[in-house]
């Protein structure tokens, strides 16, 4: 069954047969775009066959899938490598400020720059892949048992019975992560020199441009947040502190106030699951689907129908019906867990999912955060090829964000899962575990990329990268280190940003959903954590309208089409955790809250 598809896609990108390499090799050689219009010309092309490799890696994983999806990923970085180089050396003098708007957007394009030496670009992304891949291999072998991947050594941690089990887990862990800081560190000169030749200063300054700013600016935004962030995030950390305290043997708290990361009871410093019991105690539980849900739906795809419905509420388009044709509604499970993937597979018109068939409140979360992405792809999916992407890397994660803020007691128990509304006590435990899975991921990325800046901008050389990462989680996020070692590398804690991913999307993200929402429920009549966007077309079509721009327009003007602002805000998220900072200020009353 799977070798007709393979050979069909191997077909299109001149893969099958000897006869069509020696075709491609007699081929005189492609003349370079001399517009950004011809480079997004030849990228839309590309991307339908870019789009079925990375499906077939989703729903039939194998050697000669990976293989496959791995050429036709290399022939799209070749495509703007290549392009990006001629368009760099052409004379632009007389482009219109459409075309130097694309050749920006292009440039964002990648998971990194790109050397314009094809040998440069390839040794590159073998010293990242070769990274990643020893990152996501490591392994913890212990006396008279298995070796733990890290799904395991935290499902040990969580089972430890003290700080000092707990400690011996991340040790051993961060043990395994240290030969990776000499693996990261060969990639910080070629991702710099590579940013050097797209026309950036730094790596870090080429992430920056994703925001339209540089990253002195970035930063000042960035710091901004924080102050806005930090008397709500620091009431919260008093408050889990003070439990710790309360709870552990040895004083949890140190001398300036920072919890040390070996209480956490997790590897990620911004994960706090294991400490919601603790912060919560002499609370209620808070309200639960994960039996209402496979109470209500009998199968994924009514689920699936549930979610999309949710849109439907605010006036967007339906999904096309190939969606519900291809769509894989029992992707099944791996060592991982649950397989879950969302793919635009011909330029961004057909759009899919694979889900496994496990009908539960995690994948009622999951599938309208994927709708909601896969209905920003359809909105921009007539645009120029430069233009078919969000105005910067949170606007994807805020559109979700407000679909899943709006999933609101009231509006669950509209449709019958839920029984009766929370209210009182009950109402601070949910806003106060929405607040624990929220605000320390904030902190840390923003930690993580105040580290990452002083990595790529030359200030913090790798035989400072442990003492550096920890510093800037003790001063951004109150977190203080489990332990510093000389060769240590405890920034792959969190793989995907030592891997050179953009902490700050995600915090931006954040903040951006909750700002929606509160453009959204200005005048309501219930307070904002009770307020939901469902079954509201009027701010559904600016919302809409904001998808629609992608990113043909500056993102203050995508902003300012759904919210009337063009400044990024944290008061909404403030404002939704209102009445969780009242009772956290009562709670912290007779505490000192030294951080």
């Amino acid at each position: 069954m799977r070798r007709p598809t393979i050979c069909l896609l191997a077909a299109v990108v001149g893969l099958a047969t000897p006869a069509a390499k020696t075709n491609a090799q007699q081929a005189p050689a492609a003349t370079g775009p001399a517009t950004p219009a011809q480079l997004e010309q030849q990228l839309a092309e590309h991307d339908a066959n870019l789009g079925v490799a990375d499906w077939l890696t989703i729903t039939q994983p194998g050697h000669d899938t990976f293989q496959l999806a791995n050429y036709v990923e290399r022939r799209r970085s070749e495509l703007i490598g290549d392009g990006i180089a001629e368009l760099l050396r052409a004379d632009r003098s007389a482009w219109a400020d459409h075309d130097l708007r694309k050749l920006t957007l292009l440039r964002q394009r990648t998971k990194w720059p790109l050397p314009a030496d094809p040998d440069a670009r390839e040794s590159l992304a073998r010293l990242v892949a070769g990274y990643r891949r020893n990152i996501a291999m490591t392994a913890l072998c212990v006396e008279a048992g298995p070796c733990l991947d890290r799904i395991a050594v935290e499902e040990h941690m969580s089972l430890s019975t003290g700080p000092d089990e707990r400690q011996f887990y991340r040790l051993g862990w961060l043990d395994q992560l240290a030969p990776q800081r000499s693996a990261f560190a060969q990639t910080v000169t070629p991702l710099n020199a590579a940013a050097s030749q797209w026309g950036y200063e730094n790596f870090v300054e080429w992430l920056a441009a994703g925001y339209e700013m540089d990253d002195a600016g970035l930063a000042e935004r960035v710091d901004a947040l924080w102050l806005e962030l930090k008397p709500f995030y620091g009431a919260l950390h008093c408050h889990v502190a003070a439990q710790l305290d309360a709870n552990e043997i040895a004083r949890a708290q140190t001398a300036d106030g920072t919890i040390p990361a070996r209480l956490l009871g997790t590897l990620d410093p911004r994960d706090w699951r294991e400490l919601r019991d603790l912060a919560a105690k002499d609370l209620p539980a808070p309200f639960s689907l994960e039996q209402a849900v496979p109470d209500r739906f009998s199968s994924i795809q009514e689920l699936a129908h549930f979610a999309a419905a949710f849109f439907g509420t605010l006036g967007y388009p339906a999904l096309p019906d190939s969606f519900w044709q291809r769509s894989q509604f029992d992707s099944g499970s791996d060592e991982t867990g649950c397989l879950r993937a969302g793919s635009d597979v011909d330029s961004y018109r057909d759009v899919r999912i694979a889900i496994c068939n496990d009908i539960g409140a995690e994948n009622f979360d999951w599938l309208h955060r994927a709708i909601a992405t896969l209905h920003y792809d359809l909105a921009f999916a007539d645009l120029d090829w430069a233009y078919r992407t969000p105005p910067h890397p949170g606007f994807d994660y805020a559109h979700a964000q407000v679909a899943l803020l709006s999933l609101t007691p009231i509006y669950l128990r509209g449709l019958g899962l839920l029984q009766e509304l929370p209210g009182g006590r009950s109402e601070i435990a949910r806003l106060l575990d929405q607040a624990l899975r929220t605000l320390p991921r904030l902190m840390g990325n923003i930690a993580a990329a105040d580290w990452q800046r002083s990595v790529f901008s030359g200030s913090t050389a790798a035989a400072a990268y442990d003492r550096d990462w920890w510093q800037s989680m003790r001063h951004y996020a109150g977190i203080d280190a489990a332990s510093l070692r000389d060769d240590g590398f405890a920034a792959a804690l969190l793989p995907e940003i030592a891997a050179g991913e953009d902490p700050m999307a995600e915090v931006f993200g954040v903040v951006l959903g909750y700002q929606l929402l509160g453009a959204a429920c200005a005048g309501a009549s219930v307070p904002l954590h009770q307020c939901s966007i469902a079954g509201d077309k009027v701010f559904g079509s600016r919302l809409h309208a904001m998808l629609s721009l992608g990113a043909s327009k500056p993102w203050p003007n995508a902003l300012e089409l759904a919210t009337g602002s063009r400044e990024v805000s944290a008061s909404a998220l403030l404002e939704y955790y209102a009445p969780l900072r009242q009772w956290l200020d009562e709670q912290n009353s007779a505490r000192t809250c030294a951080w």
